[in-house]
């Protein structure tokens, strides 16, 4: 019998950080920038995508992930179809049974 962890809570404690961003985000919080980097991992492309959209805050940028023509909602089948080619479906059916709770 396997177990695994369903729920987590992360604490972020005030950090002092000195972020510096040549001028792309004037008046910039830095939760904002926070979320923009847990979102996008720091890939230039997806931070390319938020600055170009004006989706700069905390709230705005996760709704973009679920806007009906978001770039992000392709991404993942994209993705599986480049590293796998024609067998992706396979993959493809096993993330989906992980994401309904089978093992």
């Amino acid at each position: 019998m396997g177990y695994c962890l369903t729920n987590f809570v992360i604490i972020i404690y005030n950090i002092n950080i000195d972020i510096r961003t040549g001028g792309y985000l004037p008046g910039y919080k830095k939760s904002d920038l926070l979320v923009l980097y847990t979102l996008t991992g720091g890939v230039a492309k997806y931070v390319e995508l938020f600055i170009d959209r004006k989706k700069l805050t905390g709230k705005k940028m996760p709704d973009m992930f679920f806007e009906r023509d978001s770039y992000f909602l392709s991404e993942g089948k994209n993705m599986l179809v480049d590293e796998f080619g024609k067998d992706y479906g396979i993959y493809f059916s096993i993330l989906t049974l992980i994401a309904q709770g089978r093992n």
